[in-house]
This record gives structure tokens, sequence and C-alpha cells, in this order.
């Protein structure tokens, strides 16, 4: 506990006072205390020396540093009888990829039928099409015959290849809550406080477009909230659900969804317009309808795997409850993409 290692400290720092001859009654407790103060604040102002570079940038990045490759050495081929087939240009290709990502410290990885993008602080959706068109250039980059690496069925067969054999490993299992923000991850581990650096083995797909700051008040915020819901024990409803957005079932399963009930003008919108902004807007925050998320075909849910929290302004339309009381519980349910295979979503 921080507590305990703080007072371990104390006495070690009075004790070598008390050596150096002066007595627990004259020592600075005060100064001693700040110290201790002033070392459990600084783990939460640490910031990478070099900023990440945005998702939208690497993929340039990566052609970039793509160079022209020996199929044949790859292949391990000596005898100029040994001809190459189109596996050894599609193993190849993705592999190359890969490793000049990881050199990078980026990552592309698949998980179910969504594609990411790793920049060194967290995993962000990439369109599968967008990708797929990458392979190709950086295929013809590398050697690639031109007609075959524009040709749309070996396109295809590229980015076959790559979900082959990027599957994302499953995460460890672990009861840590993790938040992840603009100067690191913020780590909460039976009561330890932790800001550590990002590790892509967590794989948060979102980052809150602010930084830590164990010294943050919010005044406005506060009177806006003492004017529109004055009782406390509401307000700690919402900050309780707030957080819970981002603990995962298996650590604490509450079972419970969050409605804004009330006349018009009275905060409501105030409110998800707050949070949206804190969660980082439409990339993080989803606003389908209940219709929809409860629908047979499953195409809506499957995109609450990427969004910490789906905002339906109004209660209308059929629902179905079966599925809504499985989103809300935490509970597997069926979700799929267009033309993709469906896959067990836990909300």
């Amino acid at each position: 506990m921080i507590g305990k290692t703080s007072t371990n400290i104390n006495a070690r720092q009075l004790q070598a006072n008390t050596n150096n001859g002066f007595s627990l009654e004259n020592s600075d407790f005060i100064d001693i205390l700040e110290m201790d103060l002033q070392k459990f604040r600084s783990q939460f102002s640490e910031k990478h020396e070099e900023p990440a570079i945005d998702h939208s940038k690497i993929l340039n990045s990566l052609f970039e540093q793509i160079n022209e490759v020996d199929f044949r050495e790859e292949a391990g081929f000596t005898n100029e009888d040994q001809k190459l087939s189109k596996k050894h240009y599609l193993v190849t290709c993705v592999e190359k990829i890969l490793e000049t990502a990881n050199l990078n410290n980026w990552g592309i990885c698949r998980n179910h039928d969504f594609i990411y993008l790793y920049n060194g602080e967290y995993w962000s959706l990439l369109d599968n099409i967008e990708y797929q068109t990458f392979l190709g250039i950086a295929a013809e980059k590398m050697g690639v015959d031109r007609f075959d690496a524009r040709l749309y069925t070996f396109r295809e067969q590229l980015l076959k290849q790559f979900l082959a054999v990027a599957n994302l490993p499953n995460p460890p299992q672990s009861d840590k809550v993790l938040v992840n923000l603009k100067n690191g991850t913020f780590e909460i581990d039976e009561g330890r406080l932790n800001l550590r650096k990002p590790d892509r083995n967590d794989f948060l797909t979102y980052q809150l477009p602010f930084c830590y700051d164990i010294n943050a008040r919010c005044p406005v915020f506060d009177y806006y909230l003492n004017t529109v819901l004055p009782e406390i024990e509401k307000q700690q409803i919402l900050a309780e659900y707030l957080g819970y957005l981002f603990i995962k079932p298996s650590v604490l399963k509450l079972e419970k969804a969050l409605l804004l009930y009330g006349k018009g003008a009275n905060g409501k919108s105030v409110f998800f317009e707050i949070v949206n902004a804190l969660l980082g807007g439409t990339e993080n925050v989803s606003s389908y309808s209940l219709q929809n998320l409860t629908n047979e075909n499953g195409y809506y849910r499957a995109m609450l795997a990427n969004k910490l929290v789906n905002y339906a302004s109004e209660i209308n339309g059929k629902l179905e409850a079966s599925i809504f009381k499985q989103l809300v519980s935490g509970e597997p349910v069926e979700a799929r993409l267009p033309y993709g295979e469906p896959f067990t979503l836990i909300n």
C-alpha cells in the first residue's frame, strides 16, 4: 500500500537523522512529509520524451521504410531451378510489414473481423479496405510485379494472409483497472495507484484526450452539478457510473444502465456533452438507438467492441428486452459485422 511505503521511508529518514546527531524532537517532520508527498506526485507527472505518431500517419511512415526484397533469399532458394510461387510473395510481404511495424514500436493486429493499429500508446481501428490497398502498394514496392500487386484478387489474398497470422493474443487475465490518458496508463491494483507507460499487451483501444493531474480541480463542473443535481448521493451515482466504464465485468459486475430522466432544459444534454468531450468524442462514444443495438443482425452490437459507452438520446421504437438485458448485465451476446463471422461480445 502507498501509505505503508511512505511510513517506512519516513522511519528510515528519521533514523538516519538520529544517527547524524539529530533527535526525533528536533527533526523537521514537515520537510520529510513534503519530500514523500513530492515523490508520490512525481509518478503522475511522467511524460513521454517523444510524442507518439498519429495513427493516420503510420501507414505512410511504414511505406517509406519498406525496401525492395530478395524473395528468393527469403524463401531460402539456392538453386536456379527453384521457382517462386504466389505463397512465397504473400507470406514474405506480410511478414516484412509486421517486422517493420514492430521495429518502430507500432503494431498491426486482427481481433475478430477488426484490424487495429498501435502507435505506441493505444490501438485504433483501421479500415479493412484501406489496409488492403496499403498491402498492395507495399508489395509492389518490395518487388512484386505491378500487375500482380495491383490485381484485386492478389490484394484480397494479402489481406487474408494477414488475418491468418496477425491475430491478437489473448490479453493476460488481470483484475487491474486501467485508464489510458495522454501522459500514460493509470493503473489501479488493489488500492495501489500507478501511472505507467502504455503497454500494447493491455490492448486498450482508446486514449482519453487529457493528462492525469493529481492536483486537477473542476469548479465550473462542480457548480453545474450543484445547480442541476444538488443531491450529493445522486452526484455520486453519476461519478460511480463514469468510473464503471473502465472496469471489466470480470472485476465488477453491477448489471446497471444509467438513465437520465427529467423534463427539458434541466442539464441532461449538457452532461452528455461534457462526458462526450471527456471520453474523446465519437472515436470512443457511440449513439446507436436501443432498437438497433438489440435487433437480430447484430451489426450495431459489433461496433460496441470499440466504444467506451453508447448514449441513446431517446427510448423509443421496438426494443428486444432479452438482448438489452444481456448487454447491461455484461453477459456474452452474439454480434457480427456485415459479411463477417459472428463473434461473442462482452459489453
